[in-house]
């Protein structure tokens, strides 16, 4: 039971450094995104959808990579060795 605990717990700690991480870069891309490009797709007829898959997400996409790689590896500082 002790190694599958330590996995968990090794697991929990990489999930929630991985999601903080990536959400504060991810804040940061979005924040720095020009409105007019979403307001422009959607005057050119692009519904929500479309301005979320075709201008936010490649607009955030390297803040998302970027935070789980950086949360990834901060991660291991916190594991402790058995």
């Amino acid at each position: 039971m002790t190694t599958h605990s330590t996995t968990v717990d090794a697991t929990a700690s990489v999930g929630v450094t991985c999601k903080r991480m990536s959400f504060h870069n991810c804040l940061g891309r979005v924040v720095l995104m020009p409105p007019p490009m979403n307001y422009a797709a959607g005057t050119l007829g692009a519904n929500r959808i479309q301005v979320l898959r075709r201008i936010t997400l490649p607009s955030v996409k390297n803040g998302l990579i970027a935070g789980f790689v950086i949360g990834f590896f901060t991660s291991f500082e916190e594991l402790t060795v058995a």
